[in-house]
């Protein structure tokens, strides 16, 4: 698959934020290879001093849905989780474009980790940081109703 990449201000991110944007763009190219019958994907990636802002688009078919699977939905709770905004546009027959927006520091301190999300070490009393599970108020929710 011909994939265009164009990246911008890049330099080693904090640990979390790499992981999310690797997560994303192999789910996004997983999914243009497999059902989007896509001819070129485009990979954009900038990050200034607060946020890393990354594109994904393809010329594939549309019509993506999370409701019909779970990859999306597992993209949306690990943005959510790092306090990211994850916008999903594929109109059928025109393509599919994924962009997140997520930010490079973090917005509080939690249990002395740096992070302002919820961390099962501080439920399960690791040292803080040790234990990096992040549940998003999405998944949480989700768990809830079961």
């Amino acid at each position: 698959m011909p994939t265009a990449l164009d990246i911008r201000g890049i330099r080693r991110l904090p640990q979390p934020v790499e992981a999310a944007a690797y997560y994303v763009v192999s789910e996004a190219l997983t999914n243009a290879v497999k059902y989007a019958n896509a001819a070129v994907i485009h990979v954009a990636l900038d990050a200034n001093d607060t946020t890393l802002r990354l594109s994904i688009d393809d010329d594939g078919d549309g019509g993506a849905d999370p409701a019909l699977g779970s990859g999306i939905i597992g993209l949306i709770d690990r943005v959510d989780a790092l306090g990211g905004k994850l916008t999903l546009r594929s109109p059928l027959g025109k393509g599919t474009s994924l962009v997140i927006e997520l930010p490079l520091e973090p917005a509080g301190e939690l249990n002395g980790c740096g992070c302002a999300h919820l961390h099962l070490c501080r439920w399960l009393g690791y040292p803080p940081g040790r234990f990096l599970i992040r549940l998003s108020v999405n998944a949480l929710r989700r768990l809830a109703a079961r």
